[in-house]
């Protein structure tokens, strides 16, 4: 299911704590190839033009991976 949230504190607050987080974040070593999916995954995508906040990405540090593009981007 996509479930869109206003905000990071909305989101952080619908957690229970055994969700599997993958931020979805550009300049990563790992890739979303890295992944072994699972029901009930969560995939975060933060804003394109400032990325996701520097807290998230602190909290779920261990679970951020890029999507690789072929050739030059941007």
């Amino acid at each position: 299911d996509l479930v869109y949230h206003k905000n990071k504190e909305l989101w952080q607050q619908s957690l229970s704590g055994t969700e599997r987080i993958h931020l979805i974040e550009t300049g990563s070593e790992k890739t979303i190839f890295d992944i072994q999916f699972q029901p009930g995954d969560h995939l975060v995508f933060g804003r394109e033009t400032t990325g996701i906040p520097k807290d998230v990405l602190h909290k779920f540090s261990a679970s951020v991976y890029t999507i690789p593009f072929p050739g030059k981007v941007r």
